[in-house]
């Protein structure tokens, strides 16, 4: 339920989100990586009036020593 000032609260609607992490090890001191949110890029509300992120992504390598 949404709070809202004076008023009833609203109910919004369920929703569901899949996210998808993965990690490759190259070398001990190198890896490779991929992060992808709301990977069926849903349509939902946390707060009444201000939509979520659409799918969205993050790749890369750490080094590390």
């Amino acid at each position: 339920l949404e709070p809202r000032f004076m008023a009833a609260p609203v109910r919004l609607d369920p929703y569901q989100v899949l996210d998808l992490s993965a990690e490759y090890r190259i070398r001990p001191t190198l890896r490779a990586f991929v992060d992808i949110r709301n990977l069926t890029n849903a349509r939902y509300f946390d707060v009444l009036g201000f939509a979520a992120r659409p799918i969205h992504f993050m790749t890369g390598i750490r080094w590390s020593r």
